[in-house]
């Protein structure tokens, strides 16, 4: 229910936070009615992650409203 353009991720040392804006209108029209009903809110989520994972490895996709992201555990953790 969130789109891709609502969503932001961070992340500081070890922490990872995914945030962003749900959105979403609906109207609906009849004969003798009309109603129109609209939802929205923010949301955040963080996790401290086991260690500080190397930047320039980090990376997200968003498809069919599935956001991955993938944090390789660096090479000295291994």
């Amino acid at each position: 229910g969130v789109a891709e353009k609502d969503i932001d991720i961070s992340l500081s040392d070890d922490q990872l936070t995914i945030s962003g804006e749900k959105k979403s209108e609906e109207t609906k029209e009849g004969e003798t009615f009309h109603i129109s009903e609209r939802c929205f809110g923010s949301f955040s989520r963080s996790l401290k992650l086991p260690y500080k994972p190397e930047e320039k490895q980090i990376s997200a996709s968003f498809k069919d409203g599935i956001l991955k992201v993938i944090i390789p555990r660096p090479t000295t953790l291994k």
